[in-house]
């Protein structure tokens, strides 16, 4: 998101200055579209299976890394302190990036380092290919 300001030059001119919302820290990397492209290419001409899968309640998978608190309704006069990631808040689809990441490495995959989204396992003559979109998956 770009936000702009007007400011006055040191001549006294008006310019219009932008500046970068620091928002990277709540959205979520998603892989290139030529990454995509380049290992679809790839699996037609090497007539490799692809699988897609839709992660169903994705966002509420993810902890949250900041203390996040929510109001209850009118009628109700508490305050809570969430603990996971829900629908809405800025931080829910990287938080769960970050799970499906950390469960990924975990297991034994590399992130690679022109696509963070882009996830590999290589055994003795075969490889696996994971590719993070949100909340939609591509697996080859």
């Amino acid at each position: 998101m770009t936000t702009f300001r007007n400011t006055k030059h040191a001549g006294g001119k008006r310019i219009q200055l932008n500046r970068r919302l620091g928002l990277y820290k709540y959205s979520s990397p998603v892989v290139k579209p030529t990454t995509i492209c380049l290992i679809l290419s790839h699996v037609v001409s090497s007539q490799w299976q692809i699988k897609q899968v839709d992660i169903n309640n994705a966002f509420l998978k993810g902890d949250l890394q900041e203390n996040v608190y929510m109001h209850q309704p009118p009628d109700v006069h508490l305050v809570c302190k969430l603990h996971k990631a829900i629908y809405g808040l800025k931080q829910t689809p990287r938080s769960w990036f970050q799970e499906l990441s950390t469960t990924l490495h975990s297991i034994g995959f590399n992130s690679t380092k022109s696509d963070v989204s882009l996830f590999v396992k290589f055994w003795d003559n075969s490889s696996l290919f994971v590719l993070v979109y949100v909340d939609d998956i591509i697996i080859t």
